[in-house]
């Protein structure tokens, strides 16, 4: 509660006072206090992980709010509302009321207000699988922001949401500099122990992990994780989010009882926190599913990635299909395993078309290339794997799979096994270091078997 306090210079601020500058009649100044003690609730709730709870307060001040006709008391409840809605998954009613809310805001002259809706319409177009809009919007956003007098809660806002936008976008590099630059604005102007600051080092922790820094991705999602114990508590949905990061980490490094256990923590605490965004278990059936395939156990990882997929295709309906194509891949490299290279095909094949970052289609096509090789058709993919192999920089398992899957396609060619071999090596080499046991015997029982 004390780490959500506005700044002060707010409340000194003309602009910012809006309707409560205004001489009220005392009804109506009963009536402001009213919404405005439904938004503290709300936002209470919303910051307790209770969302659903937080959505129906919100829901509640904004009629209350709209009956005043005040349009900056609106704005505030609107702005309630839409982050209420982003919380429960609801991208495209979160986006209609933070626009709706963008311009009450600027009607009234708040321009705290608005320039605050429009970085969480930044945040909700980007969830929203659309980067170029998302990259589009950002001037606008940061225009906004110099309006409002660029107080530092706004500029660490901003700072971060430019970060995911690019990170969305699949564009790493930019990335970085706007999480240190939020970083930063949190330790030196405002709070370094605030909860927020776990956001942004959860999300270096991604970015560190899509990039293969497994040393660095596992120090921030550290850092993140005691800062949300410390602040939130242990159950909190907050904590959950970083326990199935830190979970597919740990897989990535072959430590699959160790992801599996930490992901089973997390699924735990969101099903004990009803109302929230579906992603969020929708992520740790994923990483249970993974982790269960990295063990060897086929039939129980097929059935959680098909829970996971069951809870993506209804969360497209919300607006965004981004997780699902994760889903998707997952089941389908189950699916080879399971001897099934046909449907693994169909699987991935889906994925692709719905995958708006290059580099996961990249990481993609891999398992594209084993369905097809299991299926006799290499030949087919061949240049796909070559493609995305000479642009590949994530993570140096996904590198191995392409190479192992680009080895495959080649062997048929007499005159490119020496290459083959090669690449079939480095791929090994790769997953010794990740540690990852399963597909290492793969590789090495495929070596063996071609001398």
């Amino acid at each position: 509660a004390v780490a959500s306090l506005p700044d002060a210079a707010h409340c000194l601020d003309a602009r910012a006072r809006g309707a409560s500058a205004r001489r009220l009649r005392a009804e109506d100044r009963v009536a402001v206090a009213a919404v405005e003690t439904r938004l503290q609730q709300a936002d209470a709730l919303l910051r307790a992980g209770l969302y659903a709870d937080a959505l129906t307060e919100a829901r509640a001040a904004v009629a209350a709010a709209a009956a005043l006709g005040l349009p900056q008391v609106e704005a505030q409840a609107r702005l309630a509302l839409g982050r209420a809605l982003a919380e429960t998954g609801a991208l495209v009613d979160s986006e209609r009321e933070l626009r709706a809310t963008a311009k009450l805001a600027a009607g009234a002259g708040d321009d705290i207000t608005e320039a605050a809706s429009w970085i969480d319409l930044l945040d909700v177009v980007a969830d929203a699988q659309r980067p170029d809009e998302s990259l589009a919007m950002a001037p606008l956003v940061e225009a906004a922001v110099e309006r409002a007098g660029s107080p530092a809660a706004l500029r660490a806002a901003l700072a971060f949401s430019a970060a995911v936008i690019r990170i969305e976008a699949g564009r790493y590099a930019e990335a970085h500099p706007f999480l240190e630059r939020a970083l930063a604005i949190w330790t030196d102007e405002l709070d370094p122990s605030h909860p927020e600051v776990a956001r942004v080092l959860n999300t270096m922790g991604n970015l560190a992990s899509y990039r293969g820094d497994y040393d660095d991705a596992v120090t921030r999602y550290g850092q993140a994780l005691a800062r949300r114990e410390a602040a939130l508590g242990p159950s909190h949905p907050g904590v959950a989010s970083v326990l199935a990061n830190l979970a597919d980490l740990e897989l990535d490094r072959g430590h699959a009882a160790r992801s599996l256990e930490r992901c089973q923590r997390a699924l735990a605490i969101l099903e004990a926190t009803t109302g929230g965004d579906p992603r969020g278990r929708e992520h740790a059936l994923r990483c249970i599913g993974s982790a269960q395939a990295q063990l060897g156990r086929l039939e129980l990882a097929h059935a959680a990635l098909t829970a996971a997929v069951a809870i993506g295709e209804g969360d497209g309906a919300a607006g965004r299909t981004g997780f699902l194509v994760y889903d998707l891949t997952a089941l389908a490299g189950v699916e080879c395993a399971r001897g099934q290279p046909a449907r693994a095909l169909a699987l991935v094949d889906r994925a692709l078309a719905l995958a708006v970052n290059k580099t996961d289609r990249r990481a993609m096509v891999a398992v594209r290339g084993r369905a097809l090789n299991d299926l006799g058709r290499g030949a087919e993919v061949e240049a796909e794997l070559a493609a995305a192999l000479a642009v590949f920089d994530g993570r140096p398992d996904d590198r191995a799979a392409l190479e192992f899957e680009l080895a495959r396609a080649l062997w048929p060619d007499r005159g490119a096994r020496a290459r083959a071999r090669t690449l079939a090596t480095a791929a090994r080499e790769r997953y010794a270091a990740a540690g990852q046991t399963r597909e290492l015997e793969r590789v090495d029982a495929w070596l063996r078997a071609r001398g």
